[in-house]
């Protein structure tokens, strides 16, 4: 007998109705998301070259404190949730640790159908297997938690911790308006779960207070609603001293300021700039942003972040809520009953609401979004049910959610990724004499500070005229620092590379183990592919080492790198003349570091102190 196409996918929608279809959903998803993490390639993004790599490693070696903001304003962020990450890529292959991390970020969708699966079974769905299984998917199919999955950013990591602790309240639904200590200890652990995912990622604090004010909508008296969300941000608190209480109170014991250098303005930590450090770039001008502000990111994606991250679900769950309010206030007024609205679904959509109020007015940031954006096709299912008859509803939620996953994977974009190579991280360092005595500075912001784990551990650090904000107290410190220590200074600074050369280089490698460049058929090959599909790379004739041909690169892509690296040298000894220290530009030398198979040079250079400030 044979099988048609239509027969095979019949067997597979089948196959998700089997009873043990979300056991195996819960263990082959992960796996999934660590072969596309795999996929997606080495992660390089700004912040794991600035701190994720830095802040573990300072901790863990008892440089806080002796380095001065290497990692600029990021290097006083706590370092707890960068560790795992750390000890990983310092001992184990890369792809490897890809694949650990896309699969970590993966248990999104465990979470995810354990919640779907308590909704759905309030709407009696009896083939929930394979509606729960499709919608979990479809939440995860989100542009945020995709864009992030397998890097060091943070957001897909604690956005398990919010997920955990709303799955808690939801799954112990029943007993939560008790006044017993089984109701208290959940609370207690939902709480807990909550902070800590606020204490590794202050960020989610947003989640923390929606979802505590989301408990004042529970279907209980007033003075029951108190007592939960009392009870609940307790254990908030709780959770968040236990993964932050012992950061902050290393920074308000080192430097005064327990958020140091945020909130300045507040704790006066003399280090650092009285002022707050609030980024407001992104927030909605006006009432009239705001009020169309889904709209608005949705149609200008770069409006809420630098990433585009093209989706529609959110001007759809935006419209429904307000379809939804519509509907209720019409059948009320025409004394039509409305379709009810369970305890769960309503505490769902209530901390939807919430969490995006709060999310707005403080950050408005498209990456912060990830906890949301994992629920918002759920939001979505729920209010269809509540606008339309069932059936209507299905039909609906089937197109919507497709056509959602349809756009956020065709306009996908992912933060920085390159080629994998076996070791993650590889630096090549000059020689230090002495080491115990040597000072090196980063100038200008350039995210660098992912290279000091390969110095030798002896060597301070700094940085200037980063994004930290540095009061006339920190270029004191700065020359205290050099001044105690005695010994030679260096600045270390970007070096230009012409990336054509290097991708002409690779592939003229390539091809050679091929045998395409030792024979003329396969020269004329590659001569004719590069110009029908205008690739920068030429083929010269040669017949030297056993090569009939040899890539070289067009002349119009050549580029004086030499002088590049001059002219950018000249422009951070400006920066260090502010502190009286100035380069030795003839003394500066190129080494490799590498992330991934990216090659991304450095010039290491000898600083002096200037004759003014050596007077």
């Amino acid at each position: 007998m044979r099988f048609h196409p239509s027969n095979k996918i019949q067997l597979l929608i089948q196959s998700f109705n089997h009873p043990n279809a979300p056991i195996w959903a819960c263990f082959i998803m992960p796996l999934f998301f660590g072969l596309v993490s795999v996929y997606f390639g080495q992660d390089t993004n700004w912040d794991l070259q600035n701190y994720h790599l830095y802040n573990p490693y300072a901790w863990l070696n008892g440089r806080v404190g002796f380095d001065l903001a290497p990692a600029q304003m990021q290097t006083y962020f706590n370092p707890l949730l960068d560790i795992p990450y750390y000890e990983m890529a310092m001992h184990w292959p890369a792809p490897l640790v890809g694949f650990i991390m896309g699969a970590f970020h993966g248990l999104a969708f465990v979470l995810l159908l354990a919640i779907v699966r308590l909704i759905l079974l309030e709407y009696k769905k009896r083939e929930s297997h394979r509606i729960s299984i499709s919608l979990a998917l479809a939440c995860c199919i989100s542009p945020g938690f995709l864009s992030e999955l397998g890097n060091t950013m943070g957001d897909n990591a604690t956005a398990l911790f919010v997920l955990a602790s709303l799955l808690l309240l939801l799954s112990q639904w029943k007993i939560l308006g008790e006044w017993s200590w089984s109701c208290v200890l959940v609370l207690v652990l939902a709480g807990l779960l909550m902070g800590f995912g606020t204490g590794l990622k202050l960020t989610n604090a947003v989640y923390a207070v929606a979802l505590c004010l989301s408990c004042f909508a529970m279907p209980f008296n007033w003075p029951t609603r108190l007592r939960v969300a009392f009870i609940f941000g307790f254990g908030v608190l709780l959770g968040f001293t236990v993964t932050a209480g012992f950061w902050y109170w290393d920074m308000w014991q080192r430097f005064g300021n327990p958020l140091y250098p945020q909130f300045n303005s507040i704790f006066k930590s003399p280090l650092a700039s009285q002022i707050m450090i609030l980024d407001i770039r992104w927030l909605p001008k006006g009432l009239g942003e705001a009020l169309l502000w889904p709209f608005i990111f949705s149609l200008d994606p770069e409006r809420i972040g630098e990433l585009e991250a093209w989706q529609i679900a959110w001007p759809v769950i935006y419209s429904l809520f307000g379809v939804w309010f519509f509907v209720v206030l019409r059948n009320r007024y025409l004394g039509k009953p409305s379709a009810s609205l369970n305890g769960r679904s309503r505490f769902l959509l209530v901390f939807i609401a919430l969490g995006y109020l709060v999310w707005m007015k403080l950050f408005s940031i498209q990456r912060y979004l990830v906890p949301l954006e994992l629920l918002i096709p759920l939001g979505i299912w729920i209010l269809l049910h509540q606008i339309f008859d069932t059936a209507t509803a299905h039909k609906i939620a089937v197109r919507v959610l497709t056509l959602s996953t349809v756009v956020v994977l065709l306009g996908l974009n992912t933060w920085e990724h390159k080629s994998w190579a076996k070791t993650g991280f590889r630096v090549t360092t000059p020689e230090l004499a002495n080491p115990e005595k040597t000072t090196i500075i980063f100038a200008g912001g350039s995210p660098m500070a992912w290279m000091v784990p390969f110095f030798p551990k002896p060597t301070a650090f700094a940085s200037v005229m980063g994004t930290f904000p540095e009061s006339p107290a920190y270029g004191e410190a700065l020359r205290s620092m050099i001044a105690q220590r005695s010994g030679p200074v260096y600045l270390i600074l970007e070096a230009k590379s012409n990336y054509r050369l290097n991708a002409v280089v690779k592939m003229h490698d390539q091809f050679t183990r091929w045998g395409l460049t030792k024979f003329d058929g396969g020269c004329e090959a590659l001569a004719w592919a590069f110009k029908k599909f205008n690739v920068h790379a030429i083929v010269q004739d040669t017949y030297r080492e056993g090569l009939r041909c040899e890539l070289a690169l067009p002349l119009n892509d050549n580029r004086d790198i030499a002088a590049e690296n001059r002219i950018m040298t000249m422009a951070k000894s400006t920066i260090l003349e502010v502190y009286g220290l100035q380069v030795e530009h003839e003394t500066c030398l190129e080494y490799s570091a590498f992330i991934g198979d990216h090659r991304m040079p450095y010039q290491f250079c000898r600083v002096v102190k200037t004759v003014k400030q050596a007077e």
